[in-house]
């Protein structure tokens, strides 16, 4: 997959161009690829071969794309409020269509679309959960479902 260079990303959300390029990428990344499915295939190559997806479509994957840094798309967006929001749509979308493991999509979305970010904010560098840590919550009381 090749990078893109040299877009102005507000000329790219006032022309709605934006969601082409993000069309482009997603279906970039839902080429297939042919690969062994078998690490010990013979040295012939006559192993067993299999069609897998490229690429899973992720925002930091479009920003590649585009050779810009999320953080640059993002400041970009603020001033494009609308757009911004739909193109996280159509990334968000992507991922719950996926065959993603749960475990990966919900640090995925915690990260890239601030799902509980607001939670987190206010717990600031105080939190005893930090990045990466699992925390479980029941909500009911244990002892009383017996032993």
């Amino acid at each position: 997959m090749s990078e893109l260079n040299g877009y102005n990303l507000s000329e790219l959300f006032s022309r709605g161009t934006i969601y082409e390029l993000a069309d482009q990428y997603i279906q970039k990344c839902a080429e297939t690829q042919t690969v062994d499915s078998e690490k010990n295939s013979d040295c012939t190559g006559n192993g067993k071969k299999k069609e897998v997806r490229k690429r899973f479509p992720n925002l930091a994957g479009f920003c590649r794309y585009l050779g810009t840094g999320i953080e640059e798309l993002a400041e970009t967006g603020s001033n494009f409020p609308k757009d911004y929001d739909a193109l996280k749509a159509v990334f968000e979308d992507e991922a719950y269509n996926s065959n993603i493991p749960p475990s990966l999509l919900s640090v995925y979305f915690r990260q890239r679309f601030g799902i509980d970010g607001a939670k987190e904010s206010e717990q600031g560098s105080q939190s005893n959960y930090p990045m990466g840590d699992i925390q479980i919550i029941f909500d009911h009381d244990m002892s009383e479902d017996g032993a």
